[in-house]
This record gives C-alpha cells, sequence and structure tokens, in this order.
C-alpha cells in the first residue's frame, strides 16, 4: 500500500516593510540557506525559491517512501 502524502513544506509572506521571506511552515522560522536567511526579499525572488525548496521537499519525501516500501517488498 502506497501512501505518499504531498505537502508543502515552506511558505512565503509579506512582512511589515513590504518585503517577503521564505518560511518553514512547522516552525514559522525563516529558511536558511548556507547560513543566510531567506528574508528581505522581493516577491518574484520569494516565489521562485518557494516552488524549488517545495519541489525539493517532495524529492526527498517521494525517495524516503520509495525506500520504505521498499523495505517492505
Amino acid at each position: 500500500m502506497k501512501m505518499s502524502i504531498e505537502v508543502a513544506r515552506y511558505g512565503i509572506r509579506m512582512e511589515g516593510d513590504r518585503s517577503w521571506t521564505v518560511f518553514d511552515i512547522y516552525t514559522g522560522w525563516p529558511f536558511e540557506y548556507l547560513g543566510r536567511s531567506l528574508d528581505g526579499l522581493e516577491e518574484a525572488n520569494a516565489r521562485r525559491l518557494f516552488v524549488v525548496l517545495n519541489a525539493l521537499h517532495q524529492h526527498r519525501m517521494r525517495t524516503i517512501d520509495q525506500e520504505i516500501q521498499g523495505l517492505r517488498d
């Protein structure tokens, strides 16, 4: 039985200064990459990063799901 649930891990939000932040929806904290917090962004950049990060997350989840399924077979 395959049970893959595809859920976004990251979101974007506009901050009070009208900049944008890519954040982890589970913690609410800005996503950090190589020590840089993904905040203070222009909207277009935040949206692109949001799409890429969620695609990478979905790929990781599918890979894990496949590995678990392989252990069950």
